[in-house]
């Protein structure tokens, strides 16, 4: 399937107010008696443009917006062979990164309440997009995830992935983070599929783990 297939326009709308959620503690939403929580009760759809419950962007934004930071990163990589104007962008380096964040809160609680875990993906949101710079940008791209686009390495991109969280709003011990850097020669179709393996299996072998 062609990403072309799943762009739609481009929005930026604001986050929605949960209060003061530097507050939140998993102590007042955990309950021992619980089972571990049903991903599929967490709040996770979107309108093609926002996420409903974060008024991030939507996957097929994310996309839109990658595809065309991968053409100007393959332009700077390969001057030689582009037409385009290197003028168009702040950006001169080639070097370009998905972050991917991952909601994996430590035992104690895992047996979180829904509403805790959704202002979890709230206070996350915030915190992205209180740090993103000029051309960058981020989607939920699962029930307790999201991704993140920036410019530079993956060294650079995880000293970024380490300021996010650093938030106040932030968990940080509740979040794993892994930075992926683009590398030339390989098409964005097969950079995509390698983030959606590390986002997602690493995320389930965490799942798994905790089932034991």
């Amino acid at each position: 399937v062609e990403l072309a297939h799943l762009w739609q326009g481009r929005a930026v709308l604001p986050l929605p107010s949960v209060g003061s959620l530097s507050q939140i503690k998993p102590s007042d939403y955990f309950d021992s008696t619980m089972n571990v929580v049903d991903l599929n009760v967490i709040e996770f759809r979107n309108n093609g443009v926002i996420d409903s419950l974060t008024h991030a962007p939507a996957p097929a934004i994310f996309l839109s917006n990658l595809e065309r930071e991968f053409a100007r990163a393959k332009r700077l990589a390969h001057p030689e062979l582009s037409t385009h104007s290197q003028t168009e962008s702040k950006w001169t380096d080639s070097h370009i990164s998905i972050i991917s964040l991952r909601w994996e809160p430590p035992k104690i609680i895992e047996s979180a309440d829904c509403e805790y875990i959704e202002a979890q993906m709230v206070a996350m949101a915030r915190s992205i997009v209180k740090l993103l710079r000029g051309d960058e940008f981020f989607s939920r791209i699962s029930e307790t995830g999201y991704w993140v686009f920036v410019h530079g390495n993956s060294a650079s991109a995880s000293s970024f992935s380490e300021r996010i969280l650093e938030q106040p709003q932030v968990n940080h011990a509740e979040w794993s983070s892994t930075a992926i850097e683009w590398s030339r020669g390989i098409s964005l179709h097969t950079w995509i599929r390698h983030v959606d393996e590390i986002h997602f299996m690493e995320a389930g072998s965490r799942a798994l783990g905790h089932k034991r």
